[in-house]
């Protein structure tokens, strides 16, 4: 099979990719955000 850049395959497997990319930058911002409000929530405590 020759490997084209327009196939279906091809396509299906980058569309794949992209869905990961997506995820793992979308976990990373929840992530930030929670890290964020607890050390909000932590500094307004100690204060």
């Amino acid at each position: 099979m020759v490997d084209d850049p327009c196939s279906d395959e091809a396509l299906r497997d980058e569309i794949r990719a992209n869905r990961r990319d997506e995820w793992r930058v979308l976990v990373a911002a929840v992530i930030a955000g929670a890290v964020t409000a607890v050390v909000l929530v932590l500094r307004s405590l100690v204060a």
